[in-house]
């Protein structure tokens, strides 16, 4: 629960190792459920990702769960968000990493914390910079309204052109 969205901890999080630190980021990157105060990229997205992904290994057409088909454009949602996250957490890190002299395992804690809008931290905090704290502060913006939310309301508003370009065979993987 506390890694999810509780903001509250039960432990010292500074004395955790680094196995329980990963853990703990990892849920919090993923964060609360759709609907709910938590940020992350929800529990819902992992699950469409984690069909999406047993699919493609076991070569299937369709993703499906629980008896029904996943639509494409939610795959593509939970892909946009996943990557729209991870990049905001990537940036985040280099960002403060360049900046603060601490153990980067610290940074990407608080950094997964305040895109997870979580509320845990191992003590950094309050020896960050104001640049440092103004890219925490985003993040929690970003995370609370939703980092979708946020690059769509970004872009400008273009009609579908009803021509398409031809497809490009790529290799991937």
């Amino acid at each position: 629960v506390t890694a999810r969205t509780a903001g509250f901890n039960t432990v010292d999080t500074a004395a955790l190792t680094d196995n329980s630190k990963m853990l703990t980021i990892f849920l919090m990157f993923i964060g609360g459920s759709p609907g709910s105060t938590a940020g992350g990229i929800k529990t819902t997205t992992f699950v469409v990702l984690l069909v999406y992904v047993s699919a493609n290994l076991r070569n299937k057409t369709y993703c499906n769960i629980f008896g029904r088909r996943l639509d494409d454009g939610a795959i593509r949602k939970a892909s946009t968000v996943l990557c729209t996250n991870m990049f905001l957490v990537f940036m985040a890190v280099m960002i403060l990493a360049a900046i603060q002299p601490q153990p980067v395992m610290d940074i990407v804690f608080e950094v997964a914390s305040a895109i997870g809008t979580v509320g845990m931290s191992t003590g950094i905090t309050r020896d960050l910079t104001e640049v440092s704290k103004l890219v925490l502060v985003f993040l929690m913006y970003c995370g609370r309204v939703g980092s979708l939310t946020f690059a769509l309301s970004l872009r400008g508003h273009k009609a579908e052109v009803p021509v398409k370009v031809p497809v490009e065979p790529i290799t991937i993987g």
